[in-house]
């Protein structure tokens, strides 16, 4: 897909990556009225942010772009072996189009040619992002509370 690129965070990203993250809460902002609903995103969102930003100082943050349209976000950390994917969000308008799928088989042909591990984790509920990790062979490493645990090195597929 050589209409998608990543690029690097500008400061003017950040209402953008706000209305991302928003759009991975669709659920939730469904049960809440506003303006409690944009509150809580808002402070979600703060508090994501400040989590990957403590726990991940190495990582890279970009906005993936399609046709020099921004439309979602990749945080990775390549600082230390195994490699981290600590997030993947595309817009609701843009999802089921190829493009995670695209960039997550990028990043683990590129981990394999570093010969390094690559882990990430997906919520329980997210049934479809589990069933993509599974068709591109990670594999489970460990269940903790509402999270999963994957891996390109692992001992068995994920459930």
């Amino acid at each position: 897909m050589d209409t998608i690129v990543l690029r690097p965070l500008r400061e003017q990203d950040d209402s953008f990556l706000r209305a991302v993250y928003a759009s991975t809460r669709e659920d939730d902002l469904a049960l809440l009225p506003e303006p409690i609903g944009g509150q809580f995103i808002n402070s979600q969102y703060e508090l994501q942010r400040a989590h990957y930003l403590a726990n991940f100082p190495g990582a890279e943050w970009s906005v993936i772009e399609h046709l020099a349209q921004p439309v979602g976000r990749m945080i990775v950390d390549r600082s230390s072996d195994p490699w981290c994917l600590i997030d993947i969000a595309v817009v609701t308008e843009w999802r089921n189009h190829g493009i995670g799928t695209w960039l997550i088989e990028s990043l683990l042909r590129e981990a394999a040619q570093a010969d390094v591990e690559l882990v990430l984790s997906v919520r329980v509920e997210n049934i479809a992002a589990r069933r993509l990790y599974n068709r591109l062979g990670l594999l489970k490493r460990d269940e903790i509370g509402a999270y999963i645990s994957l891996s390109t090195v692992a001992e068995r597929r994920v459930e």
